[in-house]
């Protein structure tokens, strides 16, 4: 399966490492362009490694992103710790869609309406592990 991975920081080049580990085929990476003096984002690092394309554009909402996207022509793209807006035209490109890959984190039963981190008060009985899981029921796309 072609893969497109949208994302950055240590997150995204796990996801990346667990996709090239599985054996599917990663035909580009998508992430933010580094500011000058920034330290420089382990996904486009690992994907250069490795001799995988990597698109740095200022935005997915220009043709630019569309173009290079459907000329990759991948069959999922996976977004990956995304701080990018990801417009609607650019998720449906590929041929099953995008899905967005989440890291099990520790969240309180009740959030008070926020689901981040400084919910999170040391010594509450009240956590619960969640985890993500991406699932599919499609006879053409097999995730384990």
């Amino acid at each position: 399966m072609r893969i497109a991975i949208v994302g950055q920081r240590d997150f995204g080049s796990a996801v990346l490492d667990a996709f090239k580990r599985r054996g599917d085929g990663i035909a580009g990476v998508f992430c933010a362009p580094e500011r000058p003096g920034e330290v420089p984002d382990p996904l486009r690092l690992a994907a250069e490694q490795i001799g995988i394309p990597v698109y740095a554009l200022p935005s997915l909402r220009v043709e630019e992103a569309r173009r290079a996207l459907r000329n990759l022509g991948v069959d999922l793209a996976v977004m990956a710790y995304v701080v990018q807006f990801v417009p609607q035209d650019f998720a449906t490109i590929p041929r099953h869609g995008t899905i967005q890959a989440r890291r099990m984190r520790v969240c309180p039963l009740w959030r008070r309406g926020r689901s981040h981190s400084a919910d999170i008060r040391p010594r509450t009985a009240n956590l619960a592990l969640f985890s993500f899981y991406i699932e599919f029921r499609s006879s053409s796309l097999k995730f384990p």
